[in-house]
């Protein structure tokens, strides 16, 4: 398998954000109908998850082209 260069790895994490803010989505349509348990816990969690994966996605596309393993 070849090493991920840094440009897949934005992709990857874009991917991330993507799914983690659908999940969000049905998690407070859940808990809007009346959902107990674990469902406040969980959205919590998918609330940080989805924050950190924007921000992975951010911090990586703020890098220089060459270090994305792009073209100098």
């Amino acid at each position: 398998m070849t090493q991920a260069t840094l440009d897949d790895i934005s992709s990857d994490a874009g991917h991330l954000y993507h799914l983690l803010d659908t999940m969000v989505d049905m998690v407070l349509e859940e808990a809007g109908a009346g959902g107990q348990g674990e469902w406040p816990r969980l959205s919590a969690l998918l609330w940080v998850a989805r924050d950190l994966g924007e921000k992975v996605r951010d911090d990586l596309e703020a890098l220089p082209p060459k270090q994305k393993g792009g073209a100098t």
